[in-house]
């Protein structure tokens, strides 16, 4: 293969690819033929922007390169490769590439733009772009010139963004949402195949046509406008929409660019209808609450009025009993019947006993209807305001109370106060006869009040009953009392939209908690 290479036999051959030049180039040519790498044309620089320049001389056989290009292709700075070695830098796989071109350039005149994988004599592995050009003279190519450039890195990032965008297509292929990309003129350039199957389009007949071609509903649509105004604001979008003359709706999160804009959407009709179904049983459900708490409005006002007028009513003849007994009383004490006075007391503690309680329901009543004015309060300032009323009422008694600081709460200032009252009234009477008795106001949180004595308590498992009226867990020759103060202390929180409950056992004291939402009133 020296031999033809040095020779003149006009050919090359390379493991059993074949490179036949044009024969008969005249001798006065090959000095001409000599002087072409010193005529490498700037236009071919230019073009290329090469870092390497070359060139073949067809009658010789000889390879000359410029220094950049020796340096490129890692060979002896001063060295003249041959051409033999030359070709061997490309990868034999490439090789038939270089060979075909080199050999329609030479016989055909046609230039050619190559980039090939080579490898240099120091094994270094290169992607090289390879530009060459016919050099005639007197109507014969005598000698092929060109330029290279080392692309290696811009081929390494071509790749790269090649495998970024496959793997985007496969992950927007494979997203169920739907997603559509088209240009400044509206013409469709990415659809994924979701969007395919919900738009009954097939991506390859509809990248490049217009939206509007495409979708004729679109035009004018509420689709157009949104996406519209997006743009011009460049700014996201997201809005649901009815697709017209389709009866869907669509959701669709839209991204304007400048030269660009994409749109994520989903069916969510499916969705709206649920949503519609669910609206219309909330407003049965609200109306049917509506009715229900009219009717429950008006019973307790009917049984509040009742319970009034009962007591009224039954208030009179007690009355009368009372007045007539304690006549009839100071008569038999004039008379020394003393069993007969004996029953007489009976018969006024009964008449008294009925008036407490016919007190107490007035007060459960009133509970219900009065008007409620929510101010934020300081618990802690009305806690201690009751304690020092029982501590009046009850002179002889040492209980120690520990009320904590700074307990607000939103509530009616008047039923607040009755639920002191009464769960505070109802830790003193049960801390009677304790060797210590102590009474706490606290908050275990934001919220949740309690009031907690270390009295005699009461079974845990009735502590549901203790809220019911005249449920008593304790005899009342033990507690005297009406049974309705814990009654009334629920009836206030549940005015105030809260929650009551009691936590006890025998012996060791009760809890009771409590909660109130009450709110203030807007500015």
């Amino acid at each position: 293969m020296t031999k033809a290479l040095c020779g003149t036999v006009p050919w090359v051959s390379t493991r059993g690819v074949v490179i036949r030049f044009n024969a008969g180039v005249p001798e006065p040519l090959a000095a001409a033929a000599s002087t072409v790498p010193n005529r490498l044309g700037l236009e071919i620089a230019a073009r290329l922007a090469a870092v390497g320049a070359w060139c073949l001389s067809l009658r010789t056989m000889t390879f000359h390169a410029s220094s950049e290009w020796v340096e490129l292709h890692d060979f002896t700075e001063g060295e003249r490769p041959s051409l033999r070695a030359v070709l061997r830098t490309a990868c034999r796989s490439q090789r038939p590439l270089l060979y075909e071109a080199l050999r329609d350039c030479a016989r055909r005149r046609e230039p050619f733009d190559l980039t090939l994988a080579m490898e240099t004599p120091a094994g270094r592995s290169l992607c090289m772009r390879m530009l060459g050009e016919p050099v005639e003279e007197n109507g014969v190519v005598v000698a092929i010139r060109g330029a290279c450039q080392d692309v290696t890195e811009q081929t390494r990032r071509a790749a790269e963004a090649r495998r970024l965008s496959e793997r985007l297509s496969e992950t927007l292929d494979s997203m169920t949402d739907g997603f559509m990309c088209w240009d400044r003129e509206w013409r469709i350039t990415y659809i994924n195949a979701a969007a395919e199957a919900g738009a009954g389009v097939r991506g390859e007949r509809v990248i490049g046509r217009r939206m509007a071609e495409v979708f004729p509903a679109f035009a004018g649509s509420e689709f157009e406008r949104q996406y519209q105004e997006a743009w011009a604001e460049m700014a996201p979008r997201r809005f649901e929409a009815l697709v017209p003359g389709y009866g869907r709706w669509l959701e669709v999160r839209c991204f304007p660019s400048e030269d660009r804009f994409a749109i994520y959407f989903q069916d969510v009709s499916e969705r709206r209808e649920l949503l519609a179904q669910l609206q219309q049983h909330s407003e049965r459900l609200e109306r049917e609450v509506e009715q229900r708490t009219e009717q429950l409005r008006s019973l307790n006002a009917e049984l509040s009025t009742f319970a009034t007028a009962v007591a009224h009513d039954v208030r009179t003849p007690l009355a009368a009993i009372g007045g007539f007994s304690q006549a009839l009383q100071e008569r038999l004490e004039r008379l020394g019947d003393t069993k007969a006075q004996h029953y007489l007391s009976r018969i006024r503690s009964a008449v008294d006993r009925a008036e407490l309680l016919l007190r107490a329901l007035l007060d459960l009543a009133r509970i219900g209807q009065a008007p409620l004015e929510f101010v934020e309060l300081d618990l802690s300032a009305l806690a201690l305001d009751c304690v020092e009323d029982l501590r009046a009422a009850h002179p002889g008694r040492t209980v120690e109370t520990r009320v904590a600081r700074g307990l607000l709460a939103v509530a009616d200032r008047r039923l607040l106060r009755t639920l002191l009252d009464n769960l505070l009234g109802n830790a003193f009477k049960f801390t009677a006869g304790i060797e210590h008795p102590v009474v706490e106001v606290g908050q275990r949180e934001a919220g949740v009040f309690f009031v907690k004595d270390n009295g005699v308590g009461f079974d845990a498992m009735r502590a549901g009953d203790v809220f019911t009226p005249f449920k008593r867990c304790h005899g009342e020759h033990e507690f005297p009392g009406t049974g309705i103060g814990l009654a009334s202390a629920r009836r206030v929180v549940d005015r105030h939209g809260g929650r009551i409950w009691a936590e006890s056992r025998e012996g060791d004291g009760a809890t009771i908690w409590f909660t109130l939402r009450g709110h203030l009133p807007l500015p």
